[in-house]
């Protein structure tokens, strides 16, 4: 790894990356150059491309071994838990970070709906696929812990701790 020292270190260019930089400017240009009407065709790809991802890492992790009890661990809660002022603010920053996401992208595009759409609307189907979509993911993800601590015979709990 190319660790640097600090913000004063930057480092070296890494080419791979480079390379990937230059080749995502590269299709969201051929994606956009048209404007908001050639948007429409990309965006039925790049809306449903993660879903079908999504599904199928689920249906693989599902088959591994231990996948049963992290799905268990993440549907059933720990009210002792809820009693953390830590778990509400990680929670909140979760939000925060999942809806800003795109919220430049959706101020530009709004701009471009009419008069007397139902913006209200929108916002409450945005928040919900939103929600939705960071459930499923952690359908996902709880599956692989799941398994990663049946693999290192170890709780669920201690596996993927942040490096600690």
């Amino acid at each position: 790894m190319n660790k640097s020292e600090g913000l004063d270190d930057l480092g070296t260019l890494n080419p791979g990356l480079v390379i990937c930089g230059f080749i995502t400017y590269l299709l969201l240009y051929l994606s956009l150059f048209k404007g908001v009407k050639s948007s429409g065709k990309v965006v039925w790809v790049t809306a449903t491309l993660p879903y079908v991802i999504l599904t199928l890492l689920l249906i693989r992790g599902a088959l591994l071994p231990g996948a049963s009890d992290g799905l268990l661990y993440y549907i059933k809660p720990s009210i002792s838990a809820l009693s953390n002022m830590q778990v509400w603010y990680e929670a909140a920053q979760q939000v925060f970070f999942s809806v800003g996401a795109g919220f430049g992208v959706h101020l530009s595009y709004a701009s471009y709906n009419t008069f007397n759409n139902n913006c209200y609307r929108d916002c409450l189907i945005t928040s919900l696929v939103n929600a939705i979509t960071s459930f499923y993911s952690g359908l996902v993800i709880f599956t692989y812990l799941g398994y990663m601590a049946h693999k290192q015979n170890t709780p669920i709990s201690e596996v993927a701790t942040d490096g600690k």
